[in-house]
């Protein structure tokens, strides 16, 4: 009987220790990275590979350059990278979650996965806002959810969500999570459509890259629970 118990308790541990990274990173506050720190990782961007289904990021590769005069280019970058480090934000709050209410050893993973690109990705951002010399938006942490989420979950969804069962929440979680990345790879393609500064625009190809992954990490998660 011990070593049916002692294999349990060594299975149940990746999801534990991932649960309690979940839980420690969402009270960090992103840092400035220097931007040769940003370019440095913008050039290892390679082209995005193909993606299957309808409104794939991958038309943003092929997606025709509108001209813009300069001021409205830079105006277009600024917003782009402040509307995105807004998102993340939201984004590890909803990972965040998973902390508290997810079981299942892949998703708690995939949750931890996530919120590691995405403060990775909050501190590129706000390096090129420094760097550029616009505000950075002011976060309180990550433990901040409140009501909602704007632009993602109303109140009473987020209800439902945090009163779900242990699977129910996992499915719910998944899904909202993907119209989240649906809504990244959006704000990418109107950068990479209208956007000038190569550091915007690469980081708009990551930012199509990483969805593009997540996406199809989701649909795998989902398709695993019927």
């Amino acid at each position: 009987m011990s070593t049916v118990t002692d294999q349990h308790a060594v299975a149940s541990r990746p999801a534990a220790a991932n649960r309690s990274a979940l839980a420690a990173g969402s009270m960090r506050r992103p840092t400035t990275r220097t931007v040769a720190a940003v370019a440095a990782g913008f050039a290892a961007v390679t082209a995005l590979g193909a993606c299957g289904g309808g409104g794939s990021p991958t038309a943003a590769t092929s997606a025709v350059k509108t001209s813009l005069d300069p001021a409205a280019a830079a105006e277009q970058d600024a917003a782009f990278a402040t509307a995105m480090f807004d998102h993340r934000h939201q984004a590890l709050q909803l990972v965040g979650l998973v902390a508290q209410y997810g079981q299942s050893t892949d998703v708690v993973t995939f949750a931890s996965t996530l919120q590691r690109s995405y403060d990775t990705q909050m501190r590129d951002l706000e390096g090129l806002l420094t760097e550029w010399g616009k505000p950075v938006p002011h976060v309180e942490g990550h433990s901040d959810l409140g009501d909602e989420i704007p632009g993602l979950l109303t109140a009473p969804e987020l209800e439902k969500l945090r009163a779900a069962s242990p699977a129910d929440f996992e499915k719910q979680f998944l899904t909202v999570l993907a119209a989240h990345e649906k809504r990244a790879t959006a704000m990418a393609q109107k950068e990479l459509r209208l956007g000038a500064d190569p550091q915007a625009t690469a980081y708009a190809q990551d930012v199509l890259q990483q969805t593009t992954s997540h996406l199809a990490e989701v649909d795998g998660l989902l398709k695993a629970r019927g």
